[in-house]
């Protein structure tokens, strides 16, 4: 980290100055830095090329897809590999946002992109490591205690137009927390990201503004030869009046001539106490972007602090009073890098908490879901039985009919069966053949009953004459009785 902090100072040095390019031509420029802090002017500078996309809107979808992306690998186990390729999430981001890219560069016909938004600063290693070669970044840097006087004016613009603004509770100490904020990245340990950036204060910007054009031509490859800083800017997507779309973000220096008035303009707009608070609660970025401490103008405690700090720096040794306060500032910019990660680890943690109580309750589940499994499995060894036995019994209720209709028919069969042998047996008797009927009816029966039915045979032939007999005495009576008739 000790290291680190050297090179950060060592490239802050150098980038303010020529920043070697490399081989690689970029593409894309993103434009970074605290808020307020001069950012829609160099996009301004950098659109005014005809290699260039024309001057657009904060470009947000870039920092919500690389939101994502953070939040997807810090998740991991939320987002198992089916989900993406082979090769992972970085792949399948770093497509996404090539897509956005190449969209955006067809659309206005260009060759380079110039993009910017303050909020996705912070996200400048994320998107260098999904897009490497493709982008350098370049990041402004402003004096705090001016960026809180124009935060304060945003907040008043709000006030008049019945909106509300958290600049409107004139609090210093978020003021500071919201600048350094932007810049928390610079204290990473991974140092290939400042081979592509390009760190410039806005004050030396508007004050030279011809040296840094051509610092900014060799580090981005965008000639800026035709810029003019004496002119106003050209109309291009982002209406830049007070009543447009910006509202309260409007800044009195858009769309006008290039500007050094609002250097030093805390001074008439805050309290000396105000800029106290500042000034102790962002020591490091003065130090690191080389801003004074201290304001001329605030006098008392503060002044005694200035007195005390100069003799005492004096006195001692500049190499080790140098070397100790360096190792203050490194431990400091350590905590911030800490505290910023604290609050995922803490998410994390909730999230555990509550996987744990999902697991309490699985667990209590646990034995009656195994019944529940045995009984399961029973019943999945008794399935192919069923299965074949619903078969069948389908193929049963589909004959059932038909057979049903063969039982009645068969139930009609075995009755005139019983008619028939009823008919027969009495044909037989009516045929004089008495003795095969009764064979018929008694063929079960061995019984020696022949002279039984031989003597009713006899009654039967005596009766049968009697009938004939009788059945002629009265044909004879009819007759006579009718020849009676007739005489008469």
């Amino acid at each position: 980290m000790n290291s680190q902090f050297d090179r950060l100072k060592e490239n802050y040095q150098t980038s303010i100055e020529a920043k070697p390019v490399g081989s690689h031509k970029p593409r894309i420029i993103f434009i970074g830095g605290a808020a307020r802090s001069g950012t829609t002017l160099l996009q301004n500078i950098l659109c005014s090329s005809k290699v260039t996309n024309p001057l657009i809107p904060e470009c947000a979808i870039f920092r919500l897809i690389t939101d994502c992306y953070i939040k997807v690998n810090s998740n991991a186990e939320k987002f198992p590999g089916i989900y993406f390729p082979k090769s992972g999430p970085h792949e399948f981001f770093r497509n996404i946002l090539l897509e956005v890219i190449e969209e955006t560069l067809n659309r206005f016909q260009c060759e380079k992109l110039v993009l910017k938004e303050p909020a996705m600063t912070p996200f400048f290693p994320v998107i260098h490591s999904l897009l490497g070669k493709e982008v350098r970044f370049v990041c402004l840097t402003r004096d705090p205690r001016d960026i809180a006087a124009s935060m304060l004016q945003w907040g008043q613009r709000a006030e008049k137009r019945g909106t509300k603004h958290w600049s409107q509770q004139r609090d210093m100490k978020m003021f500071s927390d919201f600048y350094t904020s932007f810049y928390t990245f610079l204290s990473l340990e991974d140092c290939s990201l400042f081979n592509e950036i390009l760190l410039l204060k806005y004050e030396n910007l508007v004050t030279d503004i011809k040296k840094h054009l051509t610092i900014l031509e060799e580090f981005t490859d965008i000639e800026l030869s035709n810029y003019d800083p004496k002119i106003e800017w050209e109309k291009g997507f982002i209406d830049l009046s007070e009543d447009g779309p910006l509202g309260n973000a409007f800044s009195e220096l858009y769309g006008k001539p290039v500007s050094k008035s609002n250097i030093g303009q805390f001074r008439q707009r805050l309290s000396n106490k105000e800029i106290t608070i500042i000034d102790d609660n962002c020591a490091l970025a003065y130090d690191l972007f080389r801003y004074k401490r201290f304001s001329n103008d605030v006098k008392g405690k503060n002044s005694k602090h200035i007195e005390q700090f100069q003799s005492t720096r004096h006195k001692k040794n500049y190499d080790s009073d140098e070397n100790e306060t360096d190792k203050e500032k490194k431990k400091l910019i350590a905590l911030h890098y800490k505290a910023k990660q604290f609050d995922p680890i803490l998410s994390e943690i909730a999230l555990l908490k509550s996987k744990n109580k999902r697991l309490e309750t699985i667990h209590k589940e646990l034995p009656t879901l195994r019944t529940k499994s045995r009984q399961l499995d029973l019943i999945m060894k008794d399935l192919p039985m069923l299965r074949t036995k619903s078969r069948q019994l389908d193929l049963i209720m589909k004959d059932l009919p038909m057979l049903r209709s063969k039982a009645r028919m068969y139930d009609d069969i075995q009755k005139e069966l019983v008619r028939s042998k009823q008919n027969s047996i009495r044909h037989l008797l009516l045929q004089k053949n008495l003795i095969m009927a009764l064979q018929v009816l008694f063929s079960k029966r061995k019984l020696n009953i022949i002279n039984y039915f031989k003597r009713k045979l006899l009654f039967i032939k005596r009766l049968l004459l009697f009938n004939f007999f009788s059945r002629r005495i009265k044909w004879y009576f009819k007759r006579i009785t009718g020849l009676r008739k007739s005489k008469k």
